[in-house]
């Protein structure tokens, strides 16, 4: 486990708070880019890697440093939780988890091979863990802010085992799909 300084751990709360865009009542929607506070536009070029199906994935670079960030946010509604969860019990990949390390694999190849944090909350958070071993050659840090440890604790022993005793020929199509 790679541990975060201070700096690193805050610049991650503060883009996985980003990406939710809360109403008056709390709820939380995904975030447009214009809905993102002026402080974090200032700091960080953002895109929307993916808004399809329900998942949001975005991409941060830190203007100052030239850090790499992929954040997913977490479960919008419960379907979410059914149409994502039942991965962690088969040792399946995700959809998210897919998403997350396909927008880390296209992040560093546009920044010249740099390496990627990977984060998220809640679903986002468990997802980003499980892309990370999607994208091993991009992904140096994975980071699950208030998600559920299945990933850790139980899926990514199970998947690991499914992934390394694959061919890299059925690799590359699995983590493709």
């Amino acid at each position: 486990m790679v541990e975060l300084n201070f700096r690193e751990q805050s610049k991650i709360a503060e883009l996985t708070e980003a990406v939710y865009n809360r109403d008056a009542d709390g709820n939380a929607g995904p975030a447009s880019l214009s809905s993102l506070s002026q402080g974090i536009r200032n700091d960080y070029i953002i895109e929307i890697a993916d808004n399809t199906g329900g998942d949001v994935v975005y991409t941060f670079v830190d203007r100052e440093t030239g850090q790499l960030y992929v954040i997913a946010r977490g479960t919008d509604s419960s379907q979410d939780v059914f149409d994502e969860y039942p991965y962690l019990l088969t040792g399946n990949v995700s959809n998210l988890a897919i998403k997350i390390a396909a927008a880390a694999e296209a992040l560093s190849a546009e920044y010249g091979g740099a390496k990627v944090t990977v984060a998220g909350h809640s679903l986002g958070g468990s997802e980003s863990v499980a892309a990370s071993l999607l994208a091993l050659d991009v992904i140096d840090k994975a980071v699950n802010v208030q998600g559920p440890q299945l990933i850790e604790k139980w899926y990514i022993p199970l998947y690991a085992r499914r992934w390394w005793s694959m061919t890299p020929s059925s690799r590359q199509r699995r983590s493709r799909k």
